[in-house]
């Protein structure tokens, strides 16, 4: 007789533990994968889910965080020549566009309108020169 596992019971607290991934996008080559994950952040402060940027081979091994901080980083967006990411970030109190190079650095912002950035495409032929 298999062993009878204990029931877990759903609560609003469990919720808060979970992390979701999303966005995900496969580099050109299909060998490296980038995505959003989404965590919930509780301090005595604030209560907010914070989306952040991670890189991982397209296996799914060696995952890492691309991006930091305390605001959300989203839409990842592989550039033509796979050196570069693309997303959008609310680090100032508008969503602006950033470039991040994908083998490591600061990432540099791009636009600096007074309304939010949405959705955007690179160029076919962008490349380490577009910047």
């Amino acid at each position: 007789m298999a062993a009878e596992k204990e029931a877990v019971n759903w609560t609003p607290e469990a919720a808060f533990t979970l992390k979701t991934v999303d966005q995900v996008r496969v580099s050109l080559d299909g060998k490296r994968v980038v995505y959003c994950m989404t965590e919930p952040v509780m301090t005595d402060e604030k209560s907010e889910y914070l989306t952040q940027i991670h890189m991982a081979q397209a296996d799914g091994s060696g995952g890492f965080p691309l991006t930091f901080g305390e605001k959300s980083s989203s839409n990842p967006q592989w550039s033509p020549d796979g050196k570069y990411i693309a997303f959008t970030s609310r680090r100032t109190e508008k969503s602006k566009l950033f470039v991040l190079r994908t083998d490591g650095g600061e990432a540099e912002q791009l636009t600096d309108a007074k309304a939010d950035v949405g959705a955007f495409l690179w160029s076919p032929t962008a490349g380490a020169s577009a910047f």
